[in-house]
């Protein structure tokens, strides 16, 4: 797990209920492909994610559905979006979770 600061490079809507938030590391983060990230809404509020973009890329990319009720997802969006248009960091933890593509095995 690697805690880092991370640049909003985008955010758009993929369809009325996903949105695809691109976040640029600071510094070099490694995961697996399988593996999620916890992003920091604040010290006390952090939301996992999985991971959409692959390893080598440089940056991460996610893909968060949000629908109405889902409050979860979308205060997270809400807080990227404000740290987009602040053109602030955002925090997170990269490389979370166990469960992750393991090359070897066949099934």
């Amino acid at each position: 797990m690697t805690k880092v600061s991370c640049s909003i490079t985008r955010i758009e809507a993929l369809t009325p209920f996903v949105s695809k938030i691109v976040l640029a590391p600071q510094s070099p983060a490694s995961f697996q492909p399988g593996q999620y990230l916890q992003l920091w809404l604040n010290e006390q509020d952090k939301r996992a994610f999985s991971i959409a973009s692959t390893p080598s890329a440089s940056e991460l990319e996610l893909h968060i559905g949000a629908g109405t009720a889902d409050q979860y997802a979308s205060q997270a969006i809400q807080h990227l979006q404000q740290m987009y248009q602040l053109q602030q960091p955002v925090t997170a933890e990269i490389g979370l979770g166990h469960s992750q593509w393991q090359p070897q095995h066949n099934r």
